[in-house]
């Protein structure tokens, strides 16, 4: 079948014939808008977010489950069948489920009214789901403007991740560069309110660097035995609330800068808020005190203004990796985040260059990025050209760790369906045979990881040689590990695989992990609640007998990392 002309492409959902993409779940045209959708607005002004978050087609890729969504009993059954039924049959879905199974009508506990679980606001506990009206009767000081900010309905996908109580942070400050005031509170299940609430205000500096006051956050969650932190991560309005510190209806006379903006949705700032000018000072910080959220939040806005700059500071990093001053080797390494989310082929041989670098060089100017970050970034802006990471994987005089990190750019290309498995699996015999000197090293230890990762079965008998050979590590992955793979379930490994090696997408959590943002204190905030700490309110279960960690699960000492890069390592 001939590929539509462009003049035939029209957007399913608005017609449109402009600005169209494809749909990553489903591959229809749709319009190409993801960006004008405003952050807690929850606003349907977007067709692109309308179908990828209000469908079961979306929330079924998102998740990466199997098979045609229809058919998918794990989305079926993840949330109440009400909720279900509406994202598989609204507006939003190119193709609606046929003959939708019946489900009794939700009704309040307390006045018996009908509560639609897509369209109406209501409070779920242990006892079941009270309409807003009857809620505010018993509670009249619960709804804050915080509930604004926290309160859209539970998408399909987010039910099957989230572990309740979730303590949620908002900021807000005189400008979206600057916060002064903080608002945690807590979510205790799917579709409550958020309380209790606690708000922190101070006059002196940005309040997300105040460690006194992330303490008391701090404790506030511990105290209700939170399990994840949710943060808007940036100022998201005026600190100052209609009707109590100025009139209702009126404009804070305190912050011209949000006047015509919404408090809780801002309009989108001209350019993200920042120019090109300013994202690059703040990204060249050599001493950061926390996490340039805003600035990397804007650059998506100046993208075209950033390209070349972007470009050139990782030209500069590589002309003098040891000597590169250190807000040059901060400005280096968010390039190369930020250029392979863009996947920008042009940065492909400058990265190549970076990881073909001898000794510790690549070390000495991307740090301990190589081992995090490495395959995805070459990944994310191969285009489809394999050469260059294949003279890399042979390339004696490169860092072995970087040479490993080829290697699992080619089996993510498998796991992201933009490589063929067979035609790498060929590849990865070839190397297992023929390619890789018969010298121990970690590409060897690569090699045989990703070979299990991607489920290449063909190979596991010369990576069985290697192992008698010496030249690949049991305590990186045991042999055993290449038997759990052969015998278990075709597709699950690689699943896995695909779900925790994403293509680079949100900067600011990919760099989460750097070194010098441990003394962030809202970072420390979001540490303690993932992985509790001693003096916790929470007490811990006793010690047993841990079950065995897979390689690709995170690591329980705490630490974020895969297990395999961390203590299994």
């Amino acid at each position: 079948m001939n590929a539509p002309s462009p003049d035939a492409r029209r957007c399913g959902l608005c017609g449109k014939r402009e600005h169209l993409t494809r749909t990553p779940c489903c591959g229809n045209w749709i319009c190409d808008d993801e960006g004008e959708y405003v952050l807690f607005s929850y606003a349907r002004n977007s067709c692109f977010r309308n179908h990828w978050k209000h469908t079961i087609c979306g929330a079924h890729h998102s998740a990466r489950h199997e098979g045609r969504w229809q058919d998918c009993t794990t989305c079926r059954e993840a949330g109440p069948l009400e909720l279900f039924v509406h994202h598989a049959t609204n507006e939003y879905n190119f193709e609606k489920l046929e003959n939708p199974p019946q489900f009794e009508p939700t009704r309040c506990l307390g006045c018996g009214v009908r509560v639609r679980l897509a369209l109406d606001g209501y409070v779920m506990s242990s006892e079941g789901i009270k309409c807003m009206a009857c809620d505010d009767a018993e509670h009249p000081d619960r709804r804050e403007a915080m509930a604004g900010v926290l309160g859209r309905p539970p998408d399909i996908d987010t039910m099957l991740q989230t572990a309740y109580p979730i303590g949620t942070l908002a900021y807000y400050g005189p400008t979206h560069r600057l916060a002064t005031k903080i608002v945690a509170a807590i979510v205790r299940q799917s579709g409550a309110e958020p309380e209790p609430l606690h708000r922190w205000i101070t006059q002196a500096g940005d309040i997300r660097d105040d460690p006194a006051i992330a303490a008391q956050v701090g404790v506030f969650f511990r105290k209700h035995r939170v399990k994840q932190v949710t943060s808007t991560r940036r100022v998201i309005g005026c600190p100052h609330e209609e009707g109590k510190d100025y009139p209702v209806g009126g404009k804070c006379p305190h912050c011209p800068f949000w006047h015509d903006r919404d408090r809780f949705s801002p309009q989108a700032l001209p350019g993200g808020g920042m120019s090109a000018a300013e994202i690059l000072d703040e990204l060249s910080n050599p001493n950061p005190t926390r996490q340039p959220i805003e600035a990397l939040a804007a650059a998506d806005h100046q993208k075209q203004d950033l390209l070349e700059p972007l470009l050139r500071a990782v030209e500069r990093g590589l002309s003098d990796p040891s000597g590169t001053p250190p807000g040059e080797s901060m400005l280096f390494s968010y390039a190369t985040y930020l250029l392979a989310k863009w996947r920008e082929a042009r940065a492909y041989p400058l990265l190549v260059r970076w990881m073909s670098l001898p000794g510790e060089s690549a070390f000495d100017i991307g740090g301990d990025t190589v081992t995090q970050a490495g395959s995805r970034l070459l990944a994310g802006v191969c285009n489809g050209d394999l050469e260059p990471i294949k003279q890399l994987i042979l390339n004696r005089e490169a860092n072995e760790f970087c040479r490993s990190a080829a290697i699992e750019a080619l089996g993510l290309l498998v796991a992201w369906k933009e490589l063929p498995h067979p035609a790498v699996s060929d590849y990865f015999l070839w190397l297992a045979r023929d390619g890789l000197e018969r010298v121990p090293s970690f590409a060897w230890d690569g090699l045989a990881n990703c070979c299990a990762d991607i489920e290449a079965i063909e190979v596991f008998p010369e990576l069985r040689r290697a192992y008698d050979e010496g030249l690949a590590s049991p305590s990186v992955m045991g042999l055993e590990e290449l038997d759990e793979v052969e015998e278990g379930p075709r597709g699950q490994c690689l699943a896995q695989f695909r779900k925790w090696h994403p293509p680079i997408g949100d900067v600011a959590r990919e760099t989460t992990w750097w070194q010098c943002f441990d003394d962030d204190p809202l970072k420390m905030i979001t540490r303690e609640a993932d992985y509790p700490r001693a003096g916790s309110y929470a007490q811990p279960p006793p010690v047993r007998a841990s079950i065995k960690v897979g390689r690709n699960d995170p690591c329980p000492c705490g630490s974020g990392k895969k297990y395999k890069k961390c203590c299994g390592g």
